[in-house]
């Protein structure tokens, strides 16, 4: 797990691939039937446009480009990250545009078009979608992430959904975990969720408990927040040759005066915990700082982070098949 893992060589099977990759990053999935609806229908708002940059007049970002930098260091060209401050509407993106391949993150979507899917036919999720959605944004198993997004229409249902919230680099590629996206597009797509632009009230907030309820273990990058403050969060990390290391970790942190939503993307990771590390120091000072006015950015460095668990505690207790690339779920063969 400490080293970069390369992609089996043709002569080896494809059950033997898909294990390694337990991402379903190459796992096309067939159809499957809509069971009976639970709860009412109800009619999802209609998106506005979301063009996730900010326009002129607009307050400045208190998050500054060289302190990112100053944390990335020789990573600066791998890692994008985009920041929407809900408070007072500031929008900062640092290699906004960057593309990367989701992984587990577009988990997010797999539900959301899902559930757009159900409601156009007046039903909600089956008592066994609701089960499986549990499974995939808790726990991102793979199992109930081919079964509901086979019921949501395929990855033909992730495109149309980033089409119609205006994510514009964001497109599904048979195997939902190769899904191209940018920081920028994964951070709109947290806006359209927390902001009513895509589903009902009662959904948003169904898909947001979830993403609130996601396993300790799992709980990094956005999730690395102190005590108090709220984060629903969203992570994915996957090895594809030939960048390495795939880990993204998108969502929501609310609480102690903060409100924003945030999309961090990275690639050409020694590591998962190489990048899992990253990403808690970028959430840390990302937190810090979207804690000050936006005048009060040089002091958004200073004092200190309490609450948050050390990244170099991260490992401690986690079994070892949470290190294994992909869910954090026991594996099995499931090709």
């Amino acid at each position: 797990m400490a080293h970069r893992v390369s992609l089996p060589s043709p002569g080896i099977g494809r059950s033997l691939l898909c294990a390694a990759l337990s991402l379903g990053m190459l796992c096309s999935p067939a159809n499957a039937s809509a069971a009976a609806p639970l709860g009412h229908a109800s009619t999802a708002a209609t998106p506005a446009s979301l063009s996730g940059r900010p326009s002129l007049g607009d307050p400045v970002s208190p998050l500054q480009k060289e302190q990112i930098e100053k944390i990335l260091g020789s990573r600066r060209d791998d890692v994008a990250v985009s920041v929407h401050d809900r408070r007072t509407g500031s929008v900062f993106t640092y290699n906004g545009a960057l593309e990367n391949a989701t992984g587990s993150i577009v988990k997010v979507m797999v539900l959301v078009a899902l559930i757009e899917r159900r409601r156009e036919s007046g039903r909600g999720l089956s008592e066994r979608q609701q089960a499986q959605a549990e499974q995939m944004i808790r726990f991102s198993d793979n199992d109930a992430t081919n079964s509901l997004i086979r019921a949501a229409g395929g990855s033909s249902a992730i495109t149309k959904l980033a089409k119609k919230l205006n994510m514009k680099s964001t497109q599904g590629r048979g195997a939902w975990g190769r899904t191209s996206t940018t920081a920028t597009d994964q951070r709109m797509l947290i806006d359209a969720i927390v902001s009513g632009k895509v589903l009902s009230s009662a959904d948003r907030q169904y898909v947001l408990g979830l993403m609130r309820q996601v396993t300790p273990e799992q709980r990094w990058g956005v999730g690395t927040v102190p005590k108090g403050a709220v984060a629903e969060v969203k992570n994915g990390w996957v090895p594809l040759e030939p960048r390495g290391w795939r880990v993204n970790s998108i969502g929501h942190v609310t609480g102690k005066g903060r409100d924003y939503t945030v999309a961090m993307l990275s690639y050409d990771n020694p590591s998962m915990e190489a990048g899992t590390s990253m990403l808690d120091e970028l959430s840390g000072y990302i937190y810090r700082t979207m804690g000050q006015r936006p005048n009060a950015a040089a002091a958004a460095l200073q004092g200190s982070f309490d609450g948050v668990v050390p990244s170099s505690d991260l490992g401690a207790g986690i079994p070892s098949w949470i290190r294994s690339p992909g869910a954090a779920y026991p594996p099995r063969l499931w090709w």
